[in-house]
């Protein structure tokens, strides 16, 4: 009897659950969540440059030497087309280059990208970006979270990376993220703007408080690769500071390239001095974790001239200085032979 009744007790719950899975997934799917495969919508709607290298087989053994590019707008293809770029310098029919560097993404959004694409075995990881992270600087001190998620684009990211179940059941997932609603609700804690920094937050730009974050998502980018048994370059972060007081608007362009088509404004990261001292901060912390792990590693500051002619803003890169970039990372790569079996490292 005892045997039958929980029969029937397990018979009902699994009912009651498929029954509350499936309204899950209804509900979801007005949020514009798969029903199928809710778990895509990470790709579909905050990492939507992931599925051209999701959707083409990356393997050892392809026949192509695959070059993964990670980091923010200055080499991205809308900003500089350094997949176009570099694709043309190393003019190698076996050479594919996936460029998934997005303007404003922090080593956070490349450390997830990478590890969303653990399943592509790229031969080569070219990394470079160490300032939009800056913007998180910003951050009141009892208000910044170390993960980033006091910004709302961070905030629904981490949810959806902390249930990987969600293809096999969705009903964790929406659980999780009603309660934080509620919770965001009941405490009136605002998000932050992931793409801008408030003038009234400009003051606690000097604190670095990313060294820590940048240090950690860089390392899960270097342990990653040496597990996939892919090379990584890093590169050294270079920008220009114009000897002159940046109002961090439209005036500013006089202080550099002209017949750029795009430029950016300084005080989308914040105050100019904090935001230079960020950039020296994480260039500091990504040249010696190259050092430690003994990676690639090209300083771009060394490369670019700190010359107006090559700057459309602090860090974005005229036409000009973009011929030195991609030159530069080419001749590297086949100086080292890095698409070679045997490189020099």
């Amino acid at each position: 009897m005892k045997s039958k009744n929980f029969v029937l007790g397990l018979v009902s719950f699994l009912l009651f659950y498929i029954i509350l899975e499936l309204f899950s997934r209804i509900a979801l799917s007005f949020l514009g969540y798969s029903f199928f495969h809710p778990k895509s919508f990470i790709v579909d709607n905050y990492y939507k440059e992931l599925k051209k290298p999701l959707e083409t087989e990356i393997t050892k053994d392809d026949g192509y030497k695959d070059i993964l590019i990670l980091g923010g707008s200055v080499i991205s293809p809308l900003w500089s087309q350094m997949d176009t770029r570099l694709d043309s310098l190393l003019a190698r029919k076996d050479v594919r280059v996936f460029n998934v560097a997005v303007p404003g993404h922090s080593s956070l959004d490349n450390s997830i990208k990478y590890d969303l694409l653990k399943d592509k075995a790229f031969d080569l990881v070219v990394y470079y970006e160490a300032i939009n992270e800056n913007r998180e600087n910003n951050t009141p001190k009892e208000l910044f979270k170390e993960d980033y998620s006091d910004r709302e684009w961070y905030h629904h990211i981490g949810l959806l990376r902390k249930h990987p179940e969600m293809n096999i059941t969705t009903l964790p997932y929406l659980i999780h993220k009603s309660v934080a609603a509620i919770i965001q609700k009941v405490t009136n804690t605002p998000f932050l703007d992931n793409d801008n920094v408030r003038k009234e937050h400009r003051q606690y730009g000097s604190e670095i408080k990313t060294a820590g974050p940048y240090k950690r998502n860089l390392e899960k980018i270097i342990n990653q690769a040496a597990d996939k048994d892919a090379k990584l370059l890093l590169m050294g972060y270079t920008s220009f500071f114009p000897d002159v007081n940046l109002l961090g608007d439209p005036s500013d362009a006089q202080y550099f390239a002209k017949n750029c088509k795009m430029a950016a404004i300084v005080t989308v990261w914040g105050d100019t001095k904090n935001t230079q001292k960020g950039i020296e901060v994480h260039n500091d912390i990504l040249t010696k974790l190259a050092t430690e792990h003994k990676t690639y590693y090209l300083d771009m500051r060394k490369v670019v001239p700190q010359e107006v002619d090559y700057f459309c803003d602090i860090c974005h890169l005229s036409d000009k200085g973009c011929v030195i970039f991609a030159g530069a990372l080419a001749n590297y790569i086949k100086t080292n032979k890095i698409l070679d079996e045997k490189s020099k490292i």
